[in-house]
């Protein structure tokens, strides 16, 4: 329990439901496709020095996301940094909504994010 923010589960998501929250909202969004570059294996051939070595196309992944017009996009940051400013953003909303202080609303979850207690 001592993992868990203020009103975690009924007004912000826990990381791992907004990661896959974050990722679901993506993949509705995007297409995945076989890399270009490597044809799915997730190697290529260094030009300098004539070895196998993992795509830069595609990461080592073997495939790449686009969006409707078949361009290729990144995928979306889903690190704790990202994180803390979903949580951020909804306890602005709040506090804005609601008329209550930003600062106390969301002061448990920063410092426990600070002390890297999440």
């Amino acid at each position: 329990m001592k993992n868990k923010l203020p009103g975690e589960g009924t007004l912000v998501l826990n990381y791992k439901e907004w990661q896959t929250a974050v990722m679901d909202d993506f993949e509705a969004q995007h297409n995945k496709q076989e890399c270009p570059d490597c044809g799915g294996t997730a190697t290529g051939i260094c030009y300098h020095c004539n070895q196998y070595m993992e795509c830069e196309e595609c990461d080592g992944k073997g495939n790449v996301w686009t969006d409707r017009a078949g361009d290729p996009v990144a995928l979306p940051s889903t690190g704790l940094l990202a994180y803390k400013k979903y949580v951020i953003k909804t306890f602005l909303k709040l506090s804005k909504f609601t008329g209550r202080s930003y600062w106390k609303s969301c002061k448990d979850f920063l410092n426990r994010i600070e002390r890297g207690a999440l």
